[in-house]
């Protein structure tokens, strides 16, 4: 029913008039779903089930937030403190505008190929930013999209204070999957899984990467059962990269 909706509205109103009132018409959207069976964590909303997208992601139809940025929201609640500043790569709307509004936080976003809604552009292998300027820094999804991974995590670890954390997240699978000769967008889509990815990590391919330089990494292993009560998904990594 919500795919049916969202279909019809996007073929009755332009791409501008969307993202303009896209607030006010997913809280239309939202009402089917209103109820006391689970929550959104980022807007608070009360709902009988989320989307089901598939077996491991859950949409909330009022904020638009998928499982993992949920997830993110609960890691970062816990790990940001007043007076953080704190670079988001690509960020997800909902988190952007949860995190937008609070007032004892410096909160950048950015997003090079203007796929999300972010305030600047930088790219990940050679940010415009000083060394040592920022507490946390989010780059979910990112890394698996560049060639020079090594020099975007280079950057990463410049632009981080001392004793500062890099949340990191990207496609797992149990073995590096990693051929740079591989460029059309019909290979990789094979080979990598997505089309406008270059390479897949294993958790701890990544993890060796991000140590080589100069990053200490903890591995985050999430679990949550399929019914969880905010929607989170079953099984999933997120790496906390720390600038000593």
């Amino acid at each position: 029913m919500y795919n049916l909706v969202k279909a019809v509205v996007r073929r009755v109103i332009s791409g501008k008039l969307l993202i303009k009132h896209e607030c006010l018409l997913r809280r239309i959207m939202a009402i089917p779903y209103r109820g006391n069976g689970h929550r959104c964590n980022i807007c608070g909303y009360g709902l009988r089930a989320f989307v089901e997208i598939n077996d491991e992601e859950r949409l909330c139809p009022k904020c638009g937030s998928s499982s993992r940025a949920r997830r993110l929201y609960t890691i970062l609640e816990n790990e940001v403190n007043p007076g953080d500043r704190i670079l988001h790569f690509s960020p997800p709307g909902a988190i952007r505008r949860a995190y937008e509004i609070k007032p004892d936080i410096e909160y950048v976003t950015t997003d090079y190929k203007g796929e999300f809604t972010a305030g600047k552009c930088f790219d990940i292998t050679d940010i415009d930013e000083s060394e040592n300027m920022y507490d946390k820094i989010v780059c979910y999804h990112v890394l698996e999209h560049v060639e020079e991974d090594e020099k975007a995590m280079m950057e990463l670890f410049r632009i981080l204070k001392h004793g500062g954390i890099c949340f990191i997240q990207t496609p797992f699978s149990e073995e590096m999957a990693e051929d740079q000769s591989i460029i059309s967008l019909e290979e990789r889509l094979i080979h990598f899984g997505q089309e406008d990815h270059v390479r897949i990590y294993s958790v701890e391919g990544l993890k060796k990467r991000l140590t080589e330089q100069g990053f200490g990494v903890e591995v985050l292993v999430m679990n949550s059962n399929k019914d969880d009560y905010f929607g989170l998904c079953p099984g999933e990594f997120v790496l906390k990269a720390f600038k000593p």
